[in-house]
């Protein structure tokens, strides 16, 4: 009887990590479709097109590139081009579980102790 028991709260355990694994993943998917979407809300950059190319747009351009470390071209076209989903690692997933879990686990421990502590120096 306890290795059945034993045995349940072991696939409790596992359905409980899968389920944070995938949670976890389906609210960094989200993340990435909002910062995609909030690309695709500041707009196609004119300078991007290539149409309306003078002289002037073409040194600002490559004045932006040189000087700056984000291009406004790029991230449009990596937003439209590139899925959220493929943003979204699975490593990226269990790691982050993981660190939920180990943060809430200590902290948890760290609250027990100072608050029996506290009761502790009360009591003398």
């Amino acid at each position: 009887m306890p290795g059945r028991l034993c045995c349940n709260i072991m696939v409790f355990a596992g359905l409980f990590v899968a389920t944070c694994v995938v949670w976890e993943g389906r609210r960094l998917y989200q993340k990435e479709v909002a910062k995609k979407t909030a690309v695709f809300a500041q707009g196609f950059h004119a300078e991007c097109s290539g149409d309306s190319s003078s002289v002037w747009t073409s040194i600002k351009s490559w004045m932006r590139w040189q000087m700056s470390w984000s291009d406004p071209c790029k991230e449009y076209y990596d937003a439209l081009m590139v899925d959220a989903g493929s943003e979204v690692n699975p490593l990226m997933d269990t790691t982050a579980t993981a660190t939920v879990c180990i943060v809430y686990i200590a902290m948890t421990t760290l609250m027990n102790r100072l608050q029996t502590k506290k009761m502790f120096n009360r009591a003398l």
